[in-house]
């Protein structure tokens, strides 16, 4: 898990009726975790290496990707623009990407690259 200062991500997960928790380090590298939001019994989450505080590094991967609730990542798309805010809601989402706003099928946003559709920013 990433220190103060340097990049890396985690993803914890808090069982409230248990109280167990399960920390899942080191997700995608170095990368920051920019954005996540729940879609059925996974975690849609975009990755990159900016803000946190440290210098923003403009040409490193960035990655939309879906985790199960035991830490498995088993989608991971690299996309070509920054990600922002992302939210899912029934079937469709929408994703902020390089100052638009795309709409987002949470099924096969890994797998397929047009998947995404870019709606230009007013």
């Amino acid at each position: 898990m990433a220190k103060y200062g340097v990049y890396g991500a985690a993803i914890t997960r808090w069982d409230v009726n248990s109280g167990e928790i399960a920390l899942f380090p080191d997700l995608i590298g170095e990368n920051a975790i920019d954005a996540m939001t729940i879609y059925h019994e996974s975690i849609i989450f975009t990755t990159s290496k900016h803000d946190n505080g440290l210098p923003s590094v403009n040409d490193a991967p960035k990655y939309i990707c879906k985790m199960t609730s035991d830490g498995k990542i088993v989608q991971q798309k690299e996309i070509d623009k920054s990600p922002g805010s992302l939210c899912v809601n029934g079937e469709r989402g929408i994703i902020s990407m390089g100052g638009e706003l795309c709409v987002l099928n949470p099924e096969t946003h890994c797998t397929n690259s047009a998947t995404y559709t870019y709606i230009p920013a007013s």
